[in-house]
């Protein structure tokens, strides 16, 4: 399927049909359309080109699905919509504030609306299905029901208003944005769970594709596929380096075979989301993988209630709080997993501590 994903609208639709029409003249005709992040504004140009739009004066080149408010000023747009979905206008579907949605390809698309409030989080709304700018436990713990399946492999894309917490770790980070001030843990634990080819979030205004990752531990685990994280700036920003729009082909993960499917880039990385964040026990004892990026934190049934909560807790890695993240190998190194240079048939095992191989 040829799929197209935009960033951040905030009402400049006429912008963004004109840019995706252009582009189907180049490129042939695509299938479908999804907007994440904030696709209404509060400004008057978008209640007057929204109305266009109602007005059947703008109309969107192809099927288009966008994500649920990110403010409680943008729900009178979805009119009489609530958190189930569905059309807001011809052409244009609110996909709803979570789940799964299948395309007849069989392409599944897993989203979740809403941006992450801690004090909002526990506040289980699954009885109310009104529209609501924040995600709640009941919202993520629906979509974690879908990984129960038997035979689950993962899903071939993944739709979130918000960043998870972490997801830069291992990897350079995006310019000008503070990542240790943004993300959930929650989402993080829902991304490494979920296990998404592709995961495609905004609201930072900023374009950043990270080095894909693995959602397996190399020579632990059998080979599984690799995620690309993907941030989209905001429709008609002025740098043409901050890209609105993703163009992409993708082959539904339930038609490709497993060797296809679980195929590493060379440049790959591990799961940015340390250990805690699949797992609901955590060590007590302080340590430092550094095969692996994964951290022990001191405490864990404090951080394991704190994490029930929907909190961030404040890192404590060892050497003391905050002391940072695990270092990225800046030149050759025979000895990290991480590195490309290293010799993995020669690693006889490795452990928690300690990892054995030939030289």
């Amino acid at each position: 399927m040829k799929i197209l994903v935009a960033g951040d609208v905030e009402g400049r639709f006429e912008q963004l049909f004109t840019r995706v029409a252009n582009i189907q003249k180049k490129s042939g005709q695509f299938d479908l359309l999804f907007c994440v992040g904030a696709f209404f504004s509060d400004s008057e140009d978008c209640k007057s080109q929204w109305q266009r739009v109602l007005d059947g004066e703008l109309k969107a080149p192809l099927p288009a699905y966008i994500m649920g408010p990110t403010s409680k000023d943008h729900m009178s747009f979805y009119g009489t919509l609530n958190c189930d979905g569905g059309e807001v206008c011809d052409g244009i579907t609110f996909l709803g504030q979570t789940g799964v949605f299948t395309a007849t390809s069989g392409l599944q698309v897993a989203y979740l609306s809403g941006r992450y409030s801690e004090q909002d989080y526990t506040q289980s709304l699954v009885e109310n299905k009104s529209l609501r700018e924040h995600f709640d436990e009941s919202d993520v713990d629906r979509l974690t029901t879908h990984t129960q399946k038997k035979n689950y492999v993962g899903v071939d894309i993944f739709l979130s208003t918000d960043w998870p917490r972490d997801v830069t770790m291992g990897t350079a980070p995006p310019e000008g944005v503070d990542v240790g001030a943004i993300g959930s843990r929650p989402l993080a634990s829902l991304a490494a769970i979920l296990k998404p080819r592709y995961h495609f979030v905004a609201l930072q205004k900023v374009f950043y594709e990270r080095t894909p990752y693995r959602n397996h531990r190399v020579l632990q685990e059998a080979p599984q596929h690799c995620t690309r994280f993907i941030s989209l700036a905001n429709v008609g920003n002025p740098d043409k380096k901050l890209r609105f729009l993703y163009a992409f082909n993708v082959v539904p993960l339930s038609g490709m075979d497993t060797a296809e499917l679980t195929s590493q880039p060379q440049a790959s990385t591990d799961c940015p989301y340390t250990s805690d964040y699949h797992e609901p026990q955590v060590s007590s004892n302080q340590s430092q993988n550094f095969f692996y990026g994964e951290r022990s934190v001191a405490g864990g049934n404090k951080r394991k209630q704190h994490h029930q909560r929907g909190g961030d807790p404040k890192r404590h890695t060892a050497g003391g709080p905050n002391r940072g993240k695990p270092p990225v190998p800046k030149g050759p190194c025979w000895f990290c997993l991480g590195s490309p240079e290293v010799d993995k048939h020669l690693v006889v095992s490795v452990g928690e501590q300690v990892s054995c191989a030939f030289v």
